[in-house]
């Protein structure tokens, strides 16, 4: 794999920890081509900011969950160009942060946003001019 955005690393660690794979910062970081500490930051944020219930089981060797827990974004869609790939990632930022800040009416709008946006980028109508 290669270096994605934080929120693509964010989708692809937490598909594997659902898949009981049991990722480690460090085999996360080998197929994902970012540093051990960059794939340590992606776990913190999921913890803190994201509330997911991940621990490091010692056994394993890797992360899973406590409990079911609702990512939220699931996997990103493949999108025709780049730009659209950043626009979506930029309205899922801003989603993200509107949902911590307790705005759930805005983060409801973007979120109607989101789906108009991946209905006509997949398609393959142009959504940005």
């Amino acid at each position: 794999m290669k270096t994605g955005s934080q929120l693509a690393r964010l989708a692809e660690f937490d598909k594997a920890v659902r898949a009981g794979g049991y990722p480690s910062a460090h085999s996360f970081s080998t197929d994902y081509e970012v540093s051990v500490r960059t794939v340590k930051r992606d776990i913190a944020f999921l913890r803190d900011r994201l509330l997911a219930p991940l621990v490091f089981d010692k056994e394993r060797g890797g992360y899973r969950y406590t409990e079911e827990w609702f990512f939220g974004f699931g996997e990103l869609p493949q999108l025709p160009d780049e730009k659209n790939r950043k626009d979506l990632e930029a309205v899922l930022d801003a989603e993200r942060i509107l949902q911590e800040a307790h705005r759930a009416d805005l983060a409801a709008a973007l979120q109607r946003l989101r789906q108009q946006f991946l209905h006509v980028s997949t398609a393959g109508t142009p959504v940005a001019a």
